[in-house]
């Protein structure tokens, strides 16, 4: 947990830490079981911070919930990518839920995880859109209304071929919004932050369902 806190109290969220720590002027990281300056720059948390707040005005993710509603939840249908830390930060900062859901995941298994986590916005790879989940919401049977996608070769500079042999940049697909459209474009304006609390749910994590159906474990922020 971090040490890191607003007037000098200790963080009770990942949310609270990576808003101290831009605030405060640089992003920290643990070494050798000791907190140092990190050698990324302070501009590293506060690009996450543009982006995640951006995907938010842009695709309308995440909108909160009053007394008779619960928190919208935002989809993350992707493998290790910048962009799962930028939707994640994002479904927070607009006061909504993250799911997590494996990208190993098969049509049959969205066709239960969307609907029962009430996802209404998918996060996702183009590729992962195309093959699988475009067929799943046209079924109908889901609450998604925005899906943002993602390239694999989008945030990357290093072009390693042991990576990335054979990824190709494809055409947004049809009826998506492509995540660097929504952060390259011009700032959608000032939006409002909510700062989640310890008890709140940050991600649905969902088992595999090998005794029956997956089931949604709520971790909350203090969990994180």
């Amino acid at each position: 947990r971090s040490k890191a806190g607003v007037a000098g109290r200790p963080a009770k969220t990942v949310s609270d830490a990576l808003r101290w720590e831009r605030e405060r002027g640089r992003v920290r990281l643990v070494r050798r079981g000791k907190y140092a300056p990190a050698e990324m720059p302070r501009t590293t948390e506060q690009r996450i911070h543009r982006r995640a707040m951006e995907l938010r005005a842009r695709a309308g993710i995440a909108a909160g919930r009053d007394d008779e509603h619960f928190w919208d939840r935002v989809a993350l249908y992707l493998q290790n990518h910048p962009a799962y830390v930028i939707g994640l930060v994002a479904a927070w900062k607009a006061g909504g839920i993250a799911v997590a859901i494996n990208p190993m995941s098969k049509a049959h298994e969205l066709e239960y995880l969307l609907p029962d986590s009430g996802a209404v916005a998918l996060l996702c790879h183009d590729d992962l859109y195309t093959d699988v989940a475009a067929a799943v919401l046209a079924g109908g049977a889901t609450a998604v209304k925005t899906v943002v996608t993602v390239n694999p070769l989008d945030e990357q500079t290093r072009d390693d071929e042991r990576l990335f042999a054979g990824v190709r940049r494809n055409t947004t697909p049809e009826g998506t919004t492509a995540l660097a459209a929504i952060t390259a474009g011009a700032p959608a304006g000032r939006v409002a932050e909510h700062t989640p609390g310890p008890d709140d749910v940050a991600v649905l994590t969902y088992t595999s369902g090998t005794t029956g159906v997956p089931k949604g474990g709520m971790n909350t922020h203090a969990n994180l």
